[in-house]
């Protein structure tokens, strides 16, 4: 029971961080600087908002423009192959 309370003791005793040095423990600078630039990666409302309507945009230009376009010329073909059939042959 003891021994329970003695580490006890020694988990809430602080902590010497002045002799600490980075061959000792497992601690890589690298990871902080990985760390640090996480935040940067975020895209901010307004950001996230342009990058959105330009994926509509393109929507519109790849494919409904292409698809509206299509179905509007053949109509309008139609239309001009029955007067030039209407003027031609009658």
């Amino acid at each position: 029971m003891s021994s329970i309370l003695d580490q006890i003791q020694e988990a809430n005793e602080p902590i010497d961080l002045t002799d600490y040095d980075e061959s000792d423990g497992e601690y890589d600078s690298s990871y902080e600087s990985d760390y640090s630039s996480v935040s940067g990666d975020y895209l901010t409302a307004q950001q996230q908002w342009e990058e959105s309507v330009n994926q509509v945009k393109e929507l519109f230009n790849m494919a409904l423009f292409p698809m509206i376009g299509k179905v509007i010329g053949r109509r309008m073909a139609h239309m001009v192959w029955a007067k030039v059939a209407d003027w031609w042959f009658i």
